[in-house]
C-alpha cells in the first residue's frame, strides 16, 4: 500500500483502493495530489463520465472505490452536492444505505453479502452489525461470500476475525460452501486462515466430499493436501469417493482413488462396500479405472 495514501485515509483505512492502485495508478497518484482541494471532487466526477457517453468506463470495483473516495472527501472537506446524477450507476450498489450510516436492515446486510458488495457490508460493520450473525438460514456474510464465491469479500471477512468454524442450520461451515462452488482462492484464503479441512456437518458431510459430489477435482486435490481425511464416512457410510462414484464424476473418482490406493489394507477394507462399488459402476471408464487399480486395492 502508499503509505501517501494510508495517511490521507487515516482511520478509513477499511476503504483502501486497491483496484484503482493496481488498475490505474497514475490517477490514483493525482487523487493525492488534488486530495484537501477543491479540484479533487470535480475531477473524480469527470472521471466517473466515460467520454463515449456510456458511464462504464471503469470496471464496477474501480468505480465503487473512485464513489469512496468522492464520499470521504465531501465528508471531510464539505464540496457541492453532486447535480449531474454522474455516480447513479455506483450508488444503485448502496441503495438504501447512506456513508456511515445504515438506513438499512439485516436483511439489506445479507443481500449485500450475498451478491458480493464489498462495501456495503463493510459499512454495515461499521454501524455495529455482529460479523457471526446469521440469517434465517444460520448463514453468516462469510459462509454467504464463499457460497458465491466472492474473494474481496471473504478476504474482508476473515481479515475482520470472522470465525471459520461458524455454521449454518445445516452444520456446514464457510469451507463446506467453498469447496461445493469449487473456488480455489476462497478455499486456500480459508484454510490459511485455519479452517478446519475435516469439519462435518450434522449429517457428517465434509468439505471433501462436498467437493466430490459436484466433480471439483482441483478443489479435491486442494483439499488432500491441506490433510482432508479420505477416510472420513457421512451419517449414511459414505466416503467423499463415494460421493464422487453417486454423482458420475470420473476425474474427481479417479483423483480420490489414487489416493485411496495409498491407504493401509485395514483403512481399505472399511471401504470395500465403495470399492466394489467402483468396479461394478454404470461408467465403462470408471469401471476401467477401477479395474486398472484392482490389485492396489486388494479387492477380492
Amino acid at each position: 500500500m502508499t503509505p501517501a495514501v494510508v495517511a490521507l485515509l487515516g482511520n478509513d483505512g477499511d476503504f483502501y483502493p486497491h483496484h484503482l492502485e493496481q488498475q490505474y495508478p497514475r490517477i490514483l497518484e493525482q487523487v493525492v495530489a488534488l486530495w484537501g482541494s477543491e479540484q479533487l471532487e470535480p475531477f473524480i466526477s469527470e472521471l466517473a463520465v466515460d467520454e463515449r457517453g456510456t458511464r462504464q468506463g471503469f470496471p464496477p470495483a474501480v468505480a465503487s472505490e473512485l464513489f469512496t473516495l468522492y464520499q470521504l472527501h465531501t465528508q471531510r472537506f464539505g464540496g457541492e452536492p453532486e447535480q449531474e446524477q454522474t455516480w447513479d450507476h455506483v450508488k444503485l450498489q448502496d441503495d438504501g444505505l447512506s456513508f456511515y450510516e445504515v438506513n438499512g436492515t439485516q436483511k439489506d446486510y445479507f443481500q449485500a453479502a450475498e451478491s458480493g458488495n464489498t462495501l456495503r457490508v463493510l459499512v454495515h460493520l461499521k454501524a455495529g452489525i455482529d460479523i457471526e450473525t446469521g440469517d434465517e438460514y444460520g448463514k453468516t456474510a462469510l459462509i454467504w461470500a464463499a457460497t458465491q464465491s466472492h474473494l474481496a469479500l471473504v478476504g474482508l471477512l476473515l481479515s475482520r476475525n470472522a470465525n471459520t468454524e461458524t455454521r449454518d442450520l445445516g452444520g456446514f461451515t464457510a469451507l463446506h460452501w467453498a469447496a461445493a462452488a469449487g473456488n480455489l482462492s476462497s478455499l486456500a484464503l480459508l484454510l490459511e486462515h485455519g479452517a478446519a479441512v475435516n469439519a462435518q456437518s450434522k449429517a457428517g458431510i465434509t468439505p471433501l466430499m462436498q467437493a466430490a459430489s459436484r466433480g471439483h477435482h482441483a478443489a479435491i486435490r486442494s483439499l488432500l493436501e491441506a490433510g482432508a481425511d479420505l477416510g472420513l464416512l457421512d451419517g449414511h457410510g459414505q466416503s467423499a469417493l463415494s460421493h464422487a462414484l453417486q454423482t458420475n464424476h470420473y476425474r474427481s473418482s479417479e483423483t480420490l482413488l489414487l489416493q485411496f490406493t495409498k491407504l493401509d489394507t485395514a483403512s481399505k477394507s472399511k471401504h470395500q462396500a465403495t470399492l466394489a462399488q467402483g468396479l461394478s459402476h454404470t461408467n465403462p471408464a470408471i469401471r476401467q479405472l477401477f479395474i486398472k487399480h484392482r490389485f492396489e486395492l486388494q479387492v477380492g
